[in-house]
């Protein structure tokens, strides 16, 4: 008779199942940190690197403000 060579090809079953689900679950922990970090970038530390003037004058006549008003009362 023949000899037969089996060679194993890594793991099987169940531990494989858990390695990929762990590698995927780590994967999106990166991404979603990944996002959160451009959201901060975007929101906090973007106007304080990028902004323009930090004061801004606003002339706003009394009467406007009267008359605003009466809309609300």
């Amino acid at each position: 008779m023949g000899q037969v060579n089996v060679t194993p090809s890594g793991p099987s079953g169940d531990g494989a199942a858990a390695a990929a689900g762990m590698g995927t679950g780590m994967l999106m922990m990166l991404i979603i940190g990944l996002i959160i970090l451009l959201l901060v970038f975007w929101f906090l530390l973007r106007p304080m690197f990028f902004g323009g003037p930090a004061n801004v004058n606003v002339n706003v006549r009394s009467q406007d403000v009267l008359d605003a008003l009466q809309f609300l009362a």
